[in-house]
């Protein structure tokens, strides 16, 4: 299953001089779940990443924008996701005509 991160932004005030970075966005399995990790992605501003393939089980998205250095600015943003996969439709037999022959 894919999972889509929409990141919204608003202006803070830092002291002069600090340069921005990227956002860094990722996705980490939360408690009991014993997934790996995805891949981190990066935002230059506002907009969405997508994970894809994500396995079934409860993840934490987190966004944080990063200094030129790669340090966290501000407080990073979080919220968890549950990944379920979709029930499958499979065909079975429903009904049985037995003749003899």
């Amino acid at each position: 299953m894919n999972v889509v991160v929409q990141i919204a932004v608003v202006a803070q005030q830092f002291p002069g001089g600090t340069t921005t970075g990227n956002i860094l966005v990722t996705l980490a399995p939360d408690t009991g779940n014993t997934a790996a990790a995805q891949t981190p992605q990066t935002l230059t501003d506002a907009g969405s990443v997508t994970f894809a393939n994500v396995p079934a089980g409860n993840w934490v998205a987190t966004a944080v924008r990063e200094d030129a250095s790669g340090n966290p600015l501000g407080t990073p943003v979080t919220a968890k996701v549950d990944v379920v996969v979709p029930p499958v439709s499979i065909n079975v037999p429903q009904t049985l005509t037995v003749t003899l022959a």
